[in-house]
């Protein structure tokens, strides 16, 4: 009984100690543009809101216009309606919002490694300083980053799943297209998210002589029902444009090969780093010693390096995605972490993969716990640095 009581302790005390920061993070963040225009937008009327975010109004907010879709402004909204539309409000409905993540990720990390893996995986997002920022912004980011991780369970639930029980896994197919439609009526990423979910899936499915056509139906039902982004894209990427031909004395150009490499390896040091990490650059190579030691772990063996690596699979096509992009858009953060946090979630997932146990136990052991406490040793110190210095 103790196996299984521990983990879900320390898994809600992970989650309470990620409120009390997060909270904490709330009442010193100062606002920030972009925030004025969510809470602008969300004070308009349904259809207002909508011809605003379709780029069809001629409503003058005094704030610069969204390019985001609309569902986190019709969440957003229902939550006004009980909250208020206030800055601490919202600020607390991104904080509920993730908390709402916060079993998928429990959920996925258990999936597969069991519970221990389950309780690391909720350490390694709650407690890091980048998802304290995240959870009280007031943008889409929160409910971007809880939708991910949803979908991300469901599929870490079916390339998990042995060949005997996975051609009744068609439930999970659906729950997969619902939570990737929901992550992408929050943040046109989700389109990027879902279609790597999908390369990734079907890959899993060839290699081990599973059938592809359940998975090609849900996702042409998900691109027909994508369909409606259309308008609100069409806007987004007028702004865009518009932006980058207003600025006379910036011309853009592709990024070089060299720039586009740089910025991976940027994007991939933040999926677990924050610039807090790096104010004392000891919390940044501890954090890195973790992760290497348990990225080492996940990948012993040939049958757990496969399964391991099918589990990271949709980042690896998303990385490759967006190398591609990033050459060929000038003039827009193909690479910014924060459109990607649809990438935390594997990340995680991918490195809970070392409490599986297997050959060596006593000292496979000793280096999960030297890995996984080095990381939330260096989580813990980066998010204490965090809130010291959040006035500033």
């Amino acid at each position: 009984m103790s196996t299984i009581i521990r983990p879900a302790l320390l898994a809600l005390a992970t989650c309470a100690l990620f409120v009390a920061m997060a909270g904490l993070f709330a009442l010193r963040q100062s606002i920030w543009i972009d925030e004025t225009t969510q809470l602008s937008g969300l004070a308009l009327d349904f259809r207002t809101q909508l011809a605003w975010l379709a780029g069809s109004s001629d409503v003058i907010l005094g704030v610069p216009p969204d390019r985001m879709p609309p569902l986190s402004y019709w969440l957003g909204g229902l939550w006004t309606e009980v909250f208020g539309l206030t800055e601490g409000s919202m600020r607390w409905f991104g904080i509920v919002t993730v908390l709402v993540g916060a079993p998928a990720l429990y959920l996925a990390g258990r999936c597969a490694a069991g519970p221990w893996g389950g309780v690391f995986c909720l350490t390694f997002v709650l407690l890091s300083p980048g998802t304290l920022v995240q959870a009280v912004e007031i943008r889409a980011y929160p409910l971007f980053l809880t939708f991910s991780a949803w979908g991300y369970w469901c599929y870490a639930e079916l390339v998990l799943v042995g060949k005997e029980r996975a051609r009744g896994t068609r439930w999970l197919l659906i729950l997969l297209a619902v939570f990737v439609l929901a992550a992408s009526y929050t943040h046109y990423y989700g389109l990027v998210f879902g279609f790597c979910l999908l390369c990734a899936l079907i890959a899993d499915r060839v290699f081990r002589g599973l059938p592809v056509v359940p998975v090609l139906v849900v996702a042409s039902g998900t691109v027909v029902i994508s369909v409606g982004l259309v308008p609100f894209l069409l806007s987004a990427a007028a702004m865009t444009a518009s932006a980058v031909s207003g600025s006379a004395d910036i011309i853009p150009s592709a990024s070089s090969l060299t720039e586009t490499l740089v910025g991976l390896a940027r994007l991939s040091l933040r999926s677990f780093l924050h610039g807090s990490h790096l104010v004392y650059p000891t919390i940044a190579i501890v954090a890195v010693l973790g992760v290497v030691s348990l990225a080492g772990l996940a990948l012993v063996g040939r049958p757990m390096a496969a399964r391991s690596t099918m589990l990271l699979m949709p980042v690896l096509v998303g990385l490759v995605l967006l190398a591609i992009a990033n050459l060929m858009n000038p003039g827009f953060s193909v690479l910014a972490p924060h459109y990607n946090l649809w990438m935390i979630p594997p990340v995680a997932v991918f490195l809970a993969r070392a409490f599986v146990q297997g050959a060596g136990k006593q000292l496979r052991i000793i280096l999960q716990r030297a890995g996984a406490s080095a990381i939330i040793l260096a989580h813990l110190s980066a998010s204490v640095i965090l809130l010291s210095n959040a006035r500033y």
